[in-house]
């Protein structure tokens, strides 16, 4: 018989490659929960294989669909974040981010659906993990959640696992990041600005990912304790943003023109990231796997750049 699973956000970067590799495992039985104008180009060919349901964040439909699927699994991916934070960019974030995951944890209790993977944020620690210290509204969204979520395991028993990605790359990203705007100079032979470079990133390859969520996957459906485990996602190693944009100029064969310092750093910048990755190596058996030039040779040679 399948595990019946529910993703949310399913339309996003991760979203994608995660019901494509879950697809082909083929004991997996997959329901997609998006809102109705999702970009769905990314998965576009495949959902015939799934089964959608259209929501909005802030209706209860999410009530009527956890009755009617009642999964085995809920992996959680949806996730608003949009660049600053204006009044209407405020509500988003507040809807998307807590309201509709709360509901979505409500239906869950409702109808006794045990097992709920979420995904939180590196940026819920400005200088590092363990102290909270959100480096954006968007993060305190995240923990803000995750407070939501302990409430739930407590009350009814949810057995939960919480990943926490650092930056991601791959092919096909649509996203607004460092790789967007480096292929989108790349290819209009366009000068580059940004900021002085000195920030050093941990960069996690997209395959790198979903392999930490399968494994969480399997490792959530045979969990028994209440207790809510977290695990850092990311490549373990910390690279200055300077170094890798030469790199993608290396690996790309072009001199991409870039002007450093072009613009100031955000409020809050993070200057300094890198994954503690050794309990999500103990407990989840995961580690990386895809070095940072074999991941930007293989998401320029997907994209069709080089």
């Amino acid at each position: 018989m399948k595990i019946r699973l529910l993703i949310t956000g399913a339309t996003g970067f991760t979203g994608c490659y995660l019901i494509r590799e879950l697809l082909k495992k083929r004991n997996y039985d997959l329901a997609i929960v998006k809102r109705k104008n999702s970009d769905i180009s990314g998965i576009k060919e495949i959902l015939k294989k799934v089964r959608v349901y259209n929501i909005d964040p802030l209706y209860d439909q999410i009530y009527k669909i956890i009755k009617k699927e009642k999964p085995d699994l809920v992996i959680h991916l949806a996730a608003t974040y949009p660049r600053n934070e204006t009044k209407e960019n405020i509500e988003l974030m507040l809807n998307s981010n807590i309201i509709f995951g709360t509901k979505l944890l409500n239906a869950m209790a409702l109808y006794n659906v045990k097992k709920f993977l979420n995904t939180g944020s590196s940026l819920e620690y400005f200088n590092g993990p363990p102290v909270y210290n959100p480096a954006t509204f968007y993060s305190t969204t995240k923990r803000a959640f995750q407070d939501i979520v302990e409430f739930y395991i407590r009350s009814f028993d949810l057995k939960v696992v919480t990943l926490l990605p650092y930056n991601t790359y791959g092919p096909y990203d649509k996203r607004n990041n460092l790789f967007s705007l480096l292929k989108n100079g790349l290819k209009q032979k366009k000068k580059i600005n940004l900021t002085p470079g000195e920030q050093f990133i941990d960069l996690l390859y997209i395959e790198d990912l979903i392999n930490a969520y399968l494994r969480t996957i399997k490792y959530l459906l045979r969990k028994k304790s209440d207790d809510h485990e977290k695990y850092f996602v990311g490549s373990g190693k910390s690279v200055k943003l300077k170094e890798i944009v030469n790199l993608y100029r290396k690996i790309s064969g072009v001199d991409i023109p870039i002007d450093f310092g072009a613009i100031p750093y955000r409020r809050r910048e993070v200057m300094f990231a890198q994954a503690d990755i050794k309990e999500v190596a103990k407990k989840l058996k995961w580690k990386p796997k895809v070095s940072l030039y074999k991941g930007i040779t293989k998401t320029l040679k997907k994209d069709k750049i080089i």
